[in-house]
């Protein structure tokens, strides 16, 4: 299936993957603040990130994996038979739609799935660096104002195919944002990285089982 990709050239790599070791140093949370019992981090960007993906306990777990439009939890095969939204037309991108977005359905509150405008403002304005934490490699991203989130590289689920160990270096995160066009009923926007140290957005189908990092308009 051809791919509609937008590469980034990740400028700044600090460390590389070596193998599975945790980090030197214990890396202790630092937050701005909670919406709704869940932390918040403010990178100086138009929106808060959560240090947390959907399901996580922490910032090195993975937490669940959800087809793009999807908030159900249980799913063990990512199928385009099983895919509820695959090969159908939306007139509003997903996120904020609590039917769709597992961010706000599970977080509530100002919680949402991130569009595919504001993962390129986190890829263009913010520094990345490999890094490992509880186990799980992945990359530190600081943002401008120096604050950082991490974001563990957990793989994708497939059909049948559960995702890699804690060795995976590629990551796979939904955004709430469709296609258009010829591909625009099978595929939607999400956020990947791993490969030859680029972040990429780009479209992919709809079925696959990736991983959610909510975000919150600001609070006025």
């Amino acid at each position: 299936m051809k791919r509609n990709t937008f590469l980034f050239l990740i400028g700044t790599l600090c460390a590389a993957f070596v193998g599975c070791a945790s980090s030197d140093e214990e890396k202790k949370p630092l937050y701005d603040g909670f919406i709704n019992k869940h932390p918040y981090v403010d990178l100086g960007l138009s929106v808060l990130w959560s240090p947390f993906n959907v399901g996580a306990e922490s910032a090195g777990d993975c937490g669940q994996y959800f087809a793009w439009g999807e908030i159900d939890t249980t799913k063990v095969e990512f199928t385009m038979e099983n895919c509820e939204t695959y090969q159908k037309a939306y007139a509003r991108e997903m996120q904020g739609n609590i039917d769709h977005d597992a961010a706000r359905f599970y977080w509530r509150h100002t919680w949402r799935q991130p569009t595919k405008e504001e993962f390129a403002e986190l890829v263009e304005k913010c520094k990345w660096t490999k890094d490992t934490v509880e186990n799980r490699m992945g990359y530190t991203i600081e943002g401008p104002n120096g604050k950082t989130i991490f974001l563990p590289a957990c793989g994708r689920k497939f059909v049948d195919f559960e995702a890699p160990d804690s060795c995976t270096e590629e990551g796979y995160y939904w955004s709430g944002s469709h296609t258009r066009g010829r591909m625009g009923k099978e595929n939607a926007f999400a956020m990947t990285f791993g490969v030859a140290d680029t972040v990429a957005i780009e479209e992919v189908p709809r079925y696959t089982g990736f991983c959610i990092r909510p975000v919150s308009d600001r609070l006025e």
